[in-house]
């Protein structure tokens, strides 16, 4: 059986890889994320791609990203990850500004999507739960490739109002695969496979930043 180290550790790995797309996506395409204002030549340019009023997206604040991973998995307060929220506001941004995204901030982020992840799963998978975020998925049974994908896709929707790509279903995909192998198959891997997919993505640089 996978520790809860180890789980976190794959958890990383897909929160790395999906921060990874945003990177590459910066990096190749930098006009993009260039300041509209300034002009003459760059090293006149006094705007920072990073400052809130120049940049074409800006970070979440910590309330923020908590209101938003609420609303965005259909709750309006989980008791539950409130205290968590507030043992990571700290950690969180307490300014729009891009600047502040850092390696502490994604960790705090990825610990308080899991609390919120955890209350979306036990709503929607209670007797009567309306099925928004993981349409198919069976919480009474082993995990299925097919309804985790009709999960993923959900979530994207969801979280980035847009449809998942291909790499990054490919890196879901991927966990999936990893996180089932070797394990025996039952209700509460499915629930733990789901839970890490759910705080990957509700974590990633496109959820707290808009």
């Amino acid at each position: 059986m996978k520790t809860l180290s180890t789980k976190w550790k794959k958890i990383s790995v897909i929160l790395a890889g999906m921060c990874g797309l945003a990177t590459l996506s910066f990096n190749c395409s930098p006009a993009l994320f260039e300041s509209r204002q300034g002009t003459g030549t760059r090293s006149l340019e006094i705007f920072s791609v990073f400052e809130a009023t120049n940049a074409p997206i800006v970070l979440l604040t910590a309330e923020q990203t908590y209101q938003s991973m609420l609303n965005v998995t259909g709750q309006s307060t989980t008791p539950v990850s409130r205290p968590e929220y507030l043992s990571r506001f700290g950690t969180l941004s307490a300014t729009p500004n891009l600047g502040n995204m850092n390696s502490p901030l994604m960790l705090a982020s990825t610990s308080l999507a899991g609390d919120v992840c955890n209350g979306a799963i036990t709503k929607e998978s209670s007797a009567g739960g309306a099925r928004t975020l993981f349409p198919g998925v069976d919480f009474s049974a082993a995990p299925n490739a097919a309804t985790f994908a009709e999960a993923v896709s959900a979530m994207g929707e969801a979280f980035y109002g847009r449809r998942i790509n291909g790499e990054e279903m490919a890196i879901l995909n991927g966990y999936f695969a990893e996180m089932s192998a070797g394990e025996t198959q039952n209700a509460q891997l499915t629930r733990r496979v789901i839970l890490g997919a759910c705080s990957s993505m509700l974590s990633s640089f496109d959820s707290l930043v808009y």
